[in-house]
């Protein structure tokens, strides 16, 4: 079966295409299509007209002519030294001017050139014959050629240069704004309109209160997240019922009661390594994820020889849960259901454990216990529950996601409940959306599941991401795991601040990030095989590449401390970037050699290293997270 056209605000287009035809600004043309083509600014197209696959069909107006541009995906535009180098509709040039009875000079007014920017080949008010002969050699070449000598004809230079930039922009917002609200009288094709070009539909005239309407007859979740941010953005009345948005993570489940699984004198330890975060990031983040699918690669380390993230349970005869950060050396002693309840600050030090127990069932409604102390006392034992990361926070390593899914691992086992790991790995995302952090898929996977993994998930509510793993030798082969350099910055920042407006903008549909989250994915994509190679100077400047399109995602991705450290070590990387959302936190960076990493580490010592600011050792993790009791 052939995928439909793809049709960009035009009307009344249709074509019969082997494959695609994109189709930007036209308007009531009827053509058949080879395939793979694309028409810009094309209208007025009389039927009988076939594009071969591959052409491209560009109109553009200078007063009341229409010149109608040519062209093949395959056509050469650079200059070229000799003329048979020259392709044109996809015809080598000496061949295409034979077929038609021309010679060079009817192209140009120098003869010698060989720019195919400046051959005048675009004939004004071209009717189809003349037309189509650009392409198709004609039948009577001797007549088309007459007809083309005569006619007033254009190059692509002069087009261009000719061209009103803004005012064809004008043109194609007004035109693209009356396409989408005669899209909206027959409601549809509400999905896919961006917000920027939202404003120009209602300042052209249309009913809010229809679009609220409309939004409230809005079933499907995503969509009515999406329908909202453009009404809301608009200053257009929405109903309130939206503000909530909850993903159902994990269904319907019946939950057994609580029950001690542990000896009196028996310790749950759970360990984790945490995750660098290679390529694809943000592409697993909601609700981009959810409606896209995302892909990522990302690795598993221990820093300085051992699992960073490190959660113990224990039971103590106190009838109240005692909780305990080894790395802040903050303390809390919960007794009542609403000291649990209060997990929604994500600065607190203890809003993972309290928001992991409250899933598990410590709430008033779950447990049916008129308080905790009723609950602890069924149990026969109270909670104390210690925590240890060993990074800063806001490292860019995935801690947070990391420690929640280390936290609910070792309760599940301390409760003697089975979890499976694609069930873990949701949990965490329902926990995060519980503390209202937010946040994807590939930061729990990434330190859960050890070694260098390719992750993908398809789109849907609730997303099932497939594991691949791929060749370690990068970070076990000693000649390559020395080229890395794994530094901490000393700056550290929310990953909540840049995640909260990468949201809003996706659920604008803005489509510079829509294209920049594509690109991002296709980075995955091409790591994966690097890695798989072990070729690190393909890597290198994939890394670089997945740097810079983080940074188009978010401003504060960057900064100039950042940018100096990047600057500073260039002559000798081939590949850098900051982990995770950025901003702080970890850098690793890729040097071309042994020597220029030896380089780099003692420029990094020399002039970044402070009080707080380090290099630190890192090596791949193979086993990720491990729960055992002691």
């Amino acid at each position: 079966m052939n995928p439909a056209p793809l049709v960009f605000n035009s009307a009344r287009v249709s074509s019969s295409a082997a494959h695609t035809l994109l189709a930007e600004n036209c308007g009531d043309t009827t053509l058949a299509a080879g395939g793979d083509n694309l028409l810009v600014g094309v209208s007025g197209l009389t039927p009988g007209l076939a594009l071969p696959s591959g052409l491209c069909l560009d109109e553009r107006r200078r007063g009341a002519a229409v010149i109608r541009a040519a062209y093949h995906a395959n056509d050469s535009f650079a200059v070229a030294a000799r003329l048979e180098d020259i392709r044109f509709c996809d015809t080598p040039l000496p061949l295409w001017l034979g077929q038609r009875g021309l010679t060079p000079d009817d192209l140009w007014d120098d003869p010698a050139c060989r720019d195919l920017l400046q051959a005048r080949l675009f004939a004004e008010n071209a009717d189809t014959p003349l037309l189509e002969g650009l392409w198709k050699a004609p039948d009577r070449k001797t007549e088309w050629a007459a007809r083309f000598r005569a006619a007033r004809r254009w190059s692509l230079l002069e087009l261009n240069s000719s061209e009103d930039v803004i005012e064809r922009d004008r043109r194609r917002t007004a035109a693209r704004a009356a396409f989408l609200r005669a899209a909206f009288d027959r409601e549809a094709g509400w999905q896919e309109v961006s917000f920027n070009d939202f404003q120009p539909i209602v300042a052209g005239g249309i009913s809010g209160s229809r679009l609220a309407d409309w939004l409230k007859r809005t079933n499907d979740p995503l969509l009515r997240l999406y329908r909202r941010e453009l009404l809301v953005s608009a200053n257009l009345a929405a109903p309130s019922d939206g503000d909530a948005f909850l993903i159902d993570y994990l269904g319907r489940q019946e939950q057994p009661p609580l029950s001690l699984a542990v000896k009196e004198d028996q310790i749950v330890w759970a360990r984790s390594p945490l995750r660098l975060d290679l390529a694809g990031g943000w592409s697993d983040t909601p609700p981009y994820a959810l409606r896209y699918g995302g892909q990522v690669v990302n690795c598993a380390v221990d820093l300085n020889g051992q699992p960073p993230v490190q959660v113990f349970c224990r039971r103590t005869a106190e009838r109240f849960i005692r909780l305990h950060s080894i790395d802040t050396g903050s303390r809390e002693t919960c007794s009542t259901f609403g000291e649990l309840d209060d997990y929604r600050s994500p600065t607190s030090p203890f809003a993972l454990p309290k928001a992991a127990l409250c899933l598990l069932g410590f709430t008033r409604e779950q447990s049916g216990c008129s308080d905790l102390e009723a609950l602890l006392a069924r149990l026969g034992s109270g909670i104390e529950l210690t925590l240890l990361c060993a990074v800063p926070k806001g490292s860019g390593l995935g801690t947070s996601s990391i420690l929640g899914a280390a936290i609910l691992a070792a309760l599940h086992r301390f409760f003697g409940r089975a979890v499976e790991r694609d069930e873990l790995f949701r949990r965490v995302l329902h926990m995060e959306q519980m503390l209202t952090t937010g946040g994807g898929w590939q930061d729990q996977i990434g330190g859960v599941v050890g070694g260098i993994k390719y992750i993908s998930a398809a789109p849907g509510l609730r997303p099932s991401p497939m594991v691949h793993q791929l060749n370690p030798n990068i970070l076990t082969h000693g000649p390559s795991l020395r080229r890395f350099t794994l530094f901490y910055t000393g700056i550290t920042r929310l990953a909540k601040n840049i995640l909260a407006e990468v949201v809003q903008q996706v659920n604008r549909n803005t489509p510079a990030y829509l294209f920049t989250l594509r690109h991002m994915r296709q980075l995955a994509l091409d790591v994966r095989q690097a890695i798989e190679l072990g070729d690190l100077e393909t890597l290198g400047p994939l890394l670089r590449m997945s740097w810079e399109a983080n940074k188009r995602i978010h401003p504060g991705t960057t900064n100039p401390e950042v940018e100096a450290l990047l600057a500073r070590t260039a002559r000798w990387t081939i590949g850098a970037k900051l982990l995770g959302a950025g901003g702080g936190g970890y850098a690793l960076l890729l040097a071309a050699d042994e020597a220029g990493a030896d380089a780099t580490r003692a420029l990094l010592r020399k002039e970044f290293e402070n009080n707080r600011a380090r290099i630190v050792d890192f090596s791949l993790n193979s086993t990720g997270l491990q729960v055992s009791v002691s």
